[in-house]
């Protein structure tokens, strides 16, 4: 077997925080009401001017500098790709993988490209950079999650504002060829334009729409179908797991899914209380945390599970 290591992560914010009560000055709705639906209390908000590119390049070089403190062999000259999950991006193009080879000078002999994937994008990134290290296996990729969701929100519609947030988080990987180590990806879709969206301009309503109770329903069930799978395939039980990493959308999601496993419902750890829904940020973010915290560290066997627009789900077994 082989995998990868995540030798250094980061994370960036805008510093506006907007709290249930300041939505509630001009919602319908209030903190308890939010709380107690979604388990979130604030989200971050991007300020005029500051971009789902401006905290990628931040979170991105946290992670360089970490990375160089844990190895010492690392450099940015042994880049080989920038990978970067994004649905909120402030330009068609540049991509902002471009964007932050430019802005941190980064060498030009990268790969350097977006995922849309939505809430499932950072997920689908560490897929992709694990298949360019087994094919370079001397060299590094940083993987990057940006979301200015802020942008994308009617935020006189309660259905879907109180869900979202602003953020970035970032990784870099390197190849592990030890024979204890694993990498296991697994992946769906059910594609529906339906129940959630967000058009394009020059629509009148680029705004991002979703039917609350299918996306609850379709979350729920592929979590955990894809958590029981990836177990099945990889022979283990969810004992073997040291932690399951989920993207950070709603709290009762995440609840529904711990309870279909009884004993392991400390393994799934939440903090979407302070950031909310971070989209394609969301795994990035919590990641970093979790890596700050000490609840991530070297040797783990982790699961990181998403879902998202599409209708997409994916997850990954590894070892870290």
């Amino acid at each position: 077997m082989a995998g990868i290591q995540i030798i250094g992560t980061g994370s960036a914010v805008p510093e506006k925080i907007l709290s249930n009560d300041d939505m509630s000055t001009w919602l319908d709705t209030s903190d308890e009401w939010i709380y107690k639906r979604t388990g979130i209390k604030r989200r971050h908000i991007a300020a005029e001017g500051e971009g789902a590119h401006d905290l990628a390049i931040r979170a991105a070089r946290q992670a360089l500098e970490r990375a160089k403190e844990a190895d010492s062999g690392f450099s940015e000259e042994k880049l080989i790709a920038v990978i970067t999950a994004s649905m909120s991006s402030d330009y068609i193009c540049p991509t902002v993988s471009c964007i932050i080879q430019e802005e941190l000078s980064l060498p030009e002999d990268i790969t350097a490209y977006d995922i849309n994937a939505a809430c499932t994008g950072f997920v689908y990134a560490l897929q992709n950079a694990f298949r360019m290290l087994k094919e370079d296996k001397d060299g590094y990729v940083l993987i990057v999650g940006s979301e200015c969701m802020s942008r994308l929100v009617d935020y006189n519609d309660r259905s879907v504002c109180v869900l979202f947030g602003d953020g970035a988080g970032a990784a870099v990987l390197r190849f592990d060829p030890s024979d204890e180590s694993m990498f296991l990806p697994i992946a769906g879709t059910k594609g529906s334009r339906k129940i959630l969206y967000c058009r394009k301009p020059p629509v009148s309503d680029g705004f991002l729409h979703m039917n609350g109770q299918e996306v609850y329903r379709f979350a729920s069930n592929s979590l955990r179908t894809a958590i029981e799978r990836l177990l099945e395939r990889s022979g283990l039980s969810i004992e073997d797991i040291d932690q399951v990493v989920c993207h950070q959308a709603n709290a009762r999601i995440i609840d529904s899914v711990r309870r279909r496993f009884p004993g392991a419902e400390d393994k799934f750890y939440q903090h979407m209380e302070e950031y909310a829904n971070t989209s394609g940020a969301s795994v990035a973010l919590v990641m970093n945390e979790m890596f700050q915290k000490g609840i991530l560290h070297e040797n783990m066997t982790i699961i990181c599970a998403a879902f998202g627009a599409g209708l997409s789900w994916n997850a990954v077994l590894m070892t870290i």
